[in-house]
């Protein structure tokens, strides 16, 4: 059986996890979430390196830019996404969700 290691960007783990569910659901759940993640991936790097390389990705979407450099500089072997054509000019193999991992 083949391992996976799993990483995540820190803008996934504020916006969608926390931030929405916060929203919805109140700080208590949107903390419980955080935790979930944290528990089954690790944060990829972004730091002042990858907010500048972001820049240069060609990427419309600046925060989808940021998650591509993200992934970039953590070497990772696919970006998992929904939107995968917000994503031309990602330095890294864009699959979908429900896509075969090669």
């Amino acid at each position: 059986m083949r391992s996976i290691s799993t990483s995540a960007s820190p803008v996934t783990v504020w916006r969608p996890s926390f931030y929405l569910t916060q929203r919805k659901a109140g700080n208590a759940q949107a903390l419980a979430v955080i935790h979930q993640i944290l528990s089954r991936a690790k944060v990829a790097p972004l730091g002042d390196a990858e907010a500048r390389a972001a820049l240069g990705y060609g990427i419309a979407d600046y925060e989808d830019a940021l998650q591509a450099s993200a992934a970039a500089s953590w070497a990772a072997n696919w970006l998992i996404t929904r939107d995968a054509t917000g994503f031309a000019g990602c330095p890294v193999p864009v699959l979908s969700p429900e896509a075969e991992v090669p």
